[in-house]
């Protein structure tokens, strides 16, 4: 996402909103792959501060995640904003005469804000760990009462 700064650059405290869709379909995160169905929505505020470029922004949309339990795909809405500084003068100043690519720093806020585990619903029960159904849909009569080998003293332990 390119921001046009050439306009505000004549006047401190100028600043340019901009609303631009995301080119984004697909992220693989953490061996899951997070789709896209419809780009996200970004909209910026970037004003021209005394040393710097202030870029304040809000990242919404839509994406479809592998729920952590089930491994089923739903539906996750997001909604976060994002602050960033670009330096005017300095060693890692910008290029002022050139437009603000900041599709990276985008793309590092959805990375960021991806659930480490998206769950479905609260009420996902998630997959049988003897069997692997999905136990949302179906029951199964495996018996989960096995004792881990490492527990095994404790329980006799407890059993006397």
């Amino acid at each position: 996402m390119k921001i046009r700064i050439k306009e505000i650059l004549e006047q401190t405290g100028a600043s340019c909103p901009t609303t631009e869709q995301f080119d984004i379909e697909e992220i693989t995160v953490q061996e899951r792959t997070i789709i896209f169905p419809v780009q996200p929505t970004i909209e910026v505020v970037t004003t021209n501060t005394q040393d710097e470029i202030l870029v304040q922004g809000e990242i919404r949309g839509r994406a479809i995640i592998p729920c952590s339990r089930c491994l089923e795909l739903f539906s996750w809405l997001f909604n976060f904003e994002f602050t960033e500084i670009y330096d005017k003068k300095g060693p890692e100043s910008i290029d002022l005469t050139k437009d603000l690519d900041i599709s990276e720093e985008v793309y590092q806020y959805l990375v960021v804000n991806i659930p480490i585990k998206a769950i479905c619903s609260e009420n996902c029960q998630g997959l049988c760990p003897e069997c692997g159904i999905n136990k949302n849909y179906e029951s199964c009569e495996c018996r989960l009462a096995g004792v881990d080998p490492r527990w095994e003293k404790l329980k006799r332990l407890l059993e006397q």
